[in-house]
């Protein structure tokens, strides 16, 4: 029979709390945080228990996603199709094109030396405009497609990264968004390899994990005892275990690392298009002389 996990929320330690535990990754820290109870003691007093887990079902999954937050990112909102027009027209090759055409067109009506070539002086202007326009519908739909299949794509893949965790003393499987903090995960390095949230060791059979992405370690890290930490988007490649969620989504270390390159790469240009940025504000110079 499951215990019962009586314990209320005003003893769940904060998310700030846990993060700063994550981010410290110390067993002084831990100790301090549980006043010498350690992993248990954190178990209990997030409500949990660290061989029955949460309740099934748990009761209170709403107040822990309020106050630890989800174990998913805020989906993207996607582009609409006028806006992907709308960047393409600020390309100063297309905009180049434009002014010329523009140029041209004036010129031809006002100082062409003659009614025939006033009459068939529209022709390139317009089809100047016409192959800018084809261009930027053909960047725009290519574009469009390629957002809505990458996010196509990603919800399948949500829906295939399937974790184990113990609640009411089962075993039982659930997908990434269902993880909350203060679950037990079930690990091991052949079917649940990959962690997806940051977490305290449990129970472990030689444990390591490959930190190379995050940390730059080239080495299996053993965990024990003394370095109970897994970390978010790291790989377990020997052993098995369980842990105590602690942190999940933007919280998690692998979560507010990724968080920061989204964030980074709205903000910023890429090297490579500030290189042909560059290189057509030369060509329109050029073009002007």
């Amino acid at each position: 029979m499951a215990k019962v996990h009586a314990e209320s929320t005003t003893t769940w330690p904060t998310r700030i709390e846990l993060m700063n535990l994550m981010e410290e990754q110390t067993v002084q820290g831990l100790l301090e945080l549980t006043n010498g109870h350690g992993v248990a003691g954190l178990a209990k007093l997030l409500g949990s228990d660290p061989e029955e887990g949460l309740p099934n079902p748990v009761s209170d999954m709403g107040i822990r996603s309020e106050n630890f937050g989800e174990n998913r990112f805020e989906e993207k909102k996607l582009t609409p199709y006028w806006r992907f027009m709308w960047e393409a027209l600020h390309d100063k090759i297309l905009i180049m094109l434009l002014v010329m055409a523009t140029l041209e067109l004036i010129f031809n009506m006002a100082f062409a030396d003659n009614a025939e070539e006033r009459e068939h002086g529209w022709i390139e202007p317009v089809a100047i405009y016409l192959t800018v326009f084809l261009i930027i519908n053909v960047q725009s739909m290519l574009d469009y497609k390629r957002e809505r299949l990458f996010e196509t794509l990603s919800k399948k893949l949500a829906l295939s990264n399937v974790r184990y965790v113990i609640r009411g003393g089962k075993s039982l499987e659930v997908t990434d968004d269902e993880v909350t903090v203060g679950d037990i995960m079930q690990f091991n390095s052949h079917m649940a390899a990959t962690i997806s949230c940051d977490g305290v060791l449990i129970t472990g059979d030689s444990v390591k994990t490959d930190e190379s992405a995050l940390t730059g370690e080239p080495e299996p890290i053993k965990k024990s005892n003394k370095n109970p930490f897994m970390i978010s988007g790291t790989v377990v490649n020997a052993g098995q275990g369980t842990m105590l969620v602690v942190a999940v989504g933007e919280h998690s270390i692998s979560g507010k690392i990724k968080k920061q390159v989204y964030a980074s790469e709205q903000a910023e240009e890429s090297p490579l298009f500030k290189k042909l940025d560059h290189m057509a504000t030369v060509i329109g110079k050029g073009g002007t002389l």
